[in-house]
């Protein structure tokens, strides 16, 4: 009777833990070009979704971290970044008069089902399940 109490506990905790945890990869992947090929700063706000972001680590072992909601990241065209737009949509623009190029797809690597924008001020979000990018 002992040994099946603490199995039961085992198993609990297991499952406790395992509810916590964060998901072992975000569903989709924003990347951003320049329609010309040349390096175009922008930049990136959070306005609910998760747009996560390299700050340490090496290639190998990087450490990962989401933006919370209204944190801005500034970047060089090209750019790559995991998102979860399931608390809101992210937007990316630019300052000057360059445009930027937004394709956003579903993992593996943004490959599936890819969606594409392009102009100064998009913003990416989820419409119905499906991601939308609005273009101005």
């Amino acid at each position: 009777m002992f040994r099946v109490a603490v199995l039961l506990l085992i198993l609990g905790a297991h499952r406790d833990v395992g509810m916590r945890s964060p998901p072992a990869a975000w569903p989709l992947r924003a990347t951003v070009t320049d329609p010309h090929g040349r390096p175009v700063p922008f930049s990136a706000i959070t306005l609910g979704g998760d747009l996560i972001i390299k700050v340490g680590g090496n290639d190998y072992l990087p450490v990962l971290r989401a933006l919370a909601r209204g944190d801005t990241v500034h970047a060089t065209t090209p750019a790559s970044y995991p998102l979860d737009l399931a608390r809101g949509p992210v937007a990316f623009f630019t300052g000057g008069r360059d445009s930027v190029r937004v394709v956003v797809g579903r993992n593996p690597f943004g490959a599936t089902d890819p969606v594409a924008a392009q102009g100064r001020r998009l913003t990416v979000r989820l419409v119905h399940g499906r991601e939308v990018i609005d273009a101005r």
